[in-house]
């Protein structure tokens, strides 16, 4: 589809199904300056004489694109920027632009399946997929009674939407549960500062909803950085990972559900909250306290440690154990 602003299209990389909805996401001055930086580094200087304007409005404009994911800066301490691409502004979109759900939902959908489609090509993705990540850019799943300790050097907490679950729209689970934490803490993470007993309150609601808490792997070691709450319908990371059997490799598991089965009432919740298959309804049945039952199939194989299994029995049939170097 050629337009008038094919040049524009061509370096932000904008996927077909937006070009009809292009002013949703950017302005026309946004996009006269990514035309005129025409792929290149630049500063306020050097863009307001290819645009005419003064210095200082150059600057005011780059800033502004920068805040809303339409310009990088490559330093943090220079007035140099580089334009950003589409799938960095969805990003930015899906979270803050209030309108963004007022997009027809057949062009939201395509627009998940696009990012989804970008996200498994990233060189990170790629890397993971074939245990070449460090631990550093890996993530593992946390049982809740670990939270107290993830949190206990972190003093800084800001509140952010989870772009997954706006970008795929899959299920009702709650959308406010993206946490950063100190340092990871940027000019543009927005959402909203929060208190350490608030970060908590919405991490064990987010559980109670069937969430999985998800971590930095290098946490141990290298300090928390932040926490996503994660369901398989709509997370990029569990939607992948279900995909590339990445299992081990990307997430990193380091806990598994142990299953007593001589305390088990069969009731089934465990069947419920499980994402991955451990825990299923079998063919056989089970009396119980003169019910029949549903026998539970436990395949601890199949286990990610999230821990959602063991927090809702309500019998403690399931507890959660910590791997050793081997296992992991």
């Amino acid at each position: 589809m050629k337009t008038r602003r094919s040049k524009f299209i061509e370096l932000f990389g904008v996927p077909e199904v937006a070009i009809p909805y292009l002013d949703r996401f950017v302005t026309e001055q946004e996009m006269d300056i990514v035309e005129a930086m025409d792929g290149k580094e630049m500063g306020p200087g050097e863009l307001a004489g290819k645009l005419g304007i003064t210095a200082e409005k150059a600057r005011e404009l780059m800033e502004n694109a920068y805040m809303k994911s339409v310009l990088n800066k490559e330093k943090k301490d220079e007035d140099l920027y580089i334009a950003a691409n589409f799938y960095e502004k969805l990003n930015y979109s899906c979270k803050f632009d209030e309108n963004y759900p007022d997009l027809p939902k057949k062009v939201r959908d395509e627009l998940d399946e696009w990012c989804y489609e970008t996200y498994k090509k990233s060189p990170i993705f790629e890397k993971r997929l074939k245990g070449e990540a460090d631990k550093s850019s890996n993530i593992t799943y946390l049982p809740l009674d670990e939270l107290d300790e993830y949190l206990s050097k972190s003093k800084k907490f800001r509140l952010v939407p989870c772009d997954c679950r706006n970008l795929k729209d899959a299920c009702d689970r709650p959308r406010e549960t993206c946490i950063r934490f100190d340092d990871n803490i940027t000019d543009r993470t927005f959402g909203r500062e929060i208190t350490k007993e608030e970060v908590k309150e919405i991490i064990i609601n987010a559980h109670k909803k069937g969430l999985m808490l998800q971590v930095n792997a290098d946490w141990r070691e290298n300090g928390a950085t932040g926490v996503c709450n994660c369901c398989a319908c709509c997370c990029y990371p569990v939607r992948a990972a279900l995909e590339f059997n990445s299992k081990g490799k990307f997430p990193v598991v380091e806990y598994k559900a142990l299953y007593d089965e001589t305390s088990c009432t069969h009731c089934g919740r465990c069947v419920k909250r499980c994402y991955f298959g451990v825990f299923a309804f079998g063919d056989d049945k089970v009396e119980v306290n003169g019910k029949i039952r549903k026998k539970i199939i436990y395949d601890p194989e199949k286990c990610w440690g999230c821990g959602l299994c063991s927090t809702t029995c309500p019998t403690k049939s399931i507890v959660m154990q910590k791997l050793n170097a081997e296992e992991e």
